[in-house]
């Protein structure tokens, strides 16, 4: 074990079981509090080594039940400084878990807070549990599920359709039932030319219901999403999503539901 010696005091530190020195640094996008930081001042001080908000490198460690232990980094050794709040390491252990299965730690930056009258305490720069799983390989980024030919995408974000006023006709058999605002059906994309405006000549995603064309996702949209989506319908599957329709001043209106694709 190890001896840190702080003012008016003496903490042990205590080595944690060692990690793998094959480690995988995850996408840093986001913040994510550590739990139990009172409980490893000692360790945050070595880890801030006088330092003003120190940044150094953390591993995620999956524990048994839900519990993900948080080790930092200090040149050859780790230390234990807290763990993610029970809810938000459920969240991601089954990810991290996969990287264990494989020999490998997830990693990302930690940032060490307080020192000096206050105390230490530390956070996580680590992004949301979707884009720790997709790094991981725990999920695709495109499909949420593939049955019989047909792929359906992930539904994380609403995008507008243009070009309704069109299409009246085919939008009127999805409309909002009575008494509601909104309607849940499931459109297929493909892609279509556009024919007037600024974009001309350019394609746009389109957007069927019924296999009747209802519109098309926007110039911007359509370039975000056409890679991907011509990558799934060069093999040969259909691609559908989750959209919804809703009743607007000018008629019946759609949006969709599509992947949050990382920038």
């Amino acid at each position: 074990m190890w001896l840190f010696t702080r003012k008016r005091s003496t903490a042990t530190l205590v080595a944690p079981p060692p990690i793998p020195d094959d480690r995988l640094a995850l996408p840093d996008h986001g913040r994510v509090p550590v739990l139990g930081a009172d409980d490893h001042q000692a360790e945050l001080a070595v880890a801030a080594d006088g330092g003003p908000h120190p940044t150094t490198t953390a591993a995620l460690v999956p524990e048994p039940g839900a519990a993900v232990r948080v080790d930092v980094l200090v040149g050859d050794r780790n230390l234990t400084v807290g763990a993610l709040p029970e809810a938000i390491g459920a969240e991601y252990r089954d990810a991290l878990a996969r990287i264990g299965e494989r020999g490998q730690v997830g990693t990302c930056p930690a940032r060490i807070t307080g020192g000096g009258d206050t105390p230490f305490g530390v956070y996580l720069l680590l992004a949301p549990p979707r884009d720790v799983e997709v790094v991981t390989g725990a999920r695709d980024p495109m499909v949420a599920a593939e049955t019989g030919g047909r792929v359906r995408l992930w539904g994380e974000r609403t995008c507008s359709v243009t070009r309704e006023e069109d299409h009246q006709d085919a939008l009127a058999p999805h409309a909002p039932p009575a008494g509601r605002d909104t309607h849940q059906v499931h459109a297929t994309l493909g892609f279509c030319d556009i024919d007037s405006g600024r974009y001309q000549g350019e394609q746009a995603i389109e957007v069927l219901l019924g296999g009747r064309r209802v519109g098309q996702l926007t110039y911007a949209m359509s370039v975000r999403y056409a890679q991907p989506v011509r990558k799934l319908l060069s093999t040969g599957v259909e691609v559908t999503c989750a959209a919804v329709t809703r009743r607007a001043h000018d008629g019946v209106r759609v949006d969709l539901l599509l992947p949050q694709l990382s920038d």
